[in-house]
């Protein structure tokens, strides 16, 4: 969809997807909690990751959004192995928060 490779295309969900499992994940992070996490995150930009997003360009609409999280739906394996369940309304949310700066 973006044209980028799938590693890159995946930057801007890491956090987001860090909050939303952050219930069904914590116990493998137990002397910390999901704010520091974020900071140490953000500190050490994952190795130039907010560079790298800073130079993307996208006009993403609503509509977008609604194509990507059905794509997602289909997506047996992604719902069966995500640490908390996922809900049809989670993906949308997702998206607009991990997208937020290229909707349109």
């Amino acid at each position: 969809y973006t044209g980028l490779p799938h590693a890159e295309s995946l930057l801007a969900f890491i956090i987001p997807s860090m909050r939303y499992n952050w219930q069904g994940i914590s116990s493998f992070f137990p002397n910390i909690s999901l704010a520091e996490f974020e900071q140490r995150i953000n500190i050490s930009y994952l190795f130039g990751t907010q560079k790298i997003m800073n130079n993307w360009s996208f006009m993403i609409s609503e509509n977008d959004v609604d194509l990507m999280a059905s794509e997602c739906l289909r997506d047996t394996v992604l719902q069966k192995e995500n640490p908390v369940p996922i809900e049809p309304g989670a993906y949308v949310k997702l998206y607009e928060v991990a997208l937020a700066q290229w909707l349109v």
